[in-house]
């Protein structure tokens, strides 16, 4: 499964919200951003072109700074 995240401030954010019901997609709402994971596939290919707006998450990604571990 790959991570995505939508800042909430962007007009997308209700359209994300119904694709996540939709697809029961695990996700976690944070204060500045909905991150997403999407499983690979038809439904990424639909993420992806309905969300153009999204960013990757990385898995090494330090949540309280946004800096990747490279350790």
């Amino acid at each position: 499964m790959l991570q995505f995240a939508l800042l909430n401030s962007d007009p997308k954010l209700r359209n994300l919200l119904e694709f996540i019901q939709q697809h029961v997609l695990d996700h976690e709402l944070h204060l500045n951003r909905t991150r997403v994971w999407i499983p690979e596939g038809p439904i990424l290919t639909e993420f992806l072109l309905r969300f153009d707006t999204s960013y990757p998450v990385s898995e090494h990604e330090d949540l309280a700074t946004g800096r990747i571990n490279t350790q």
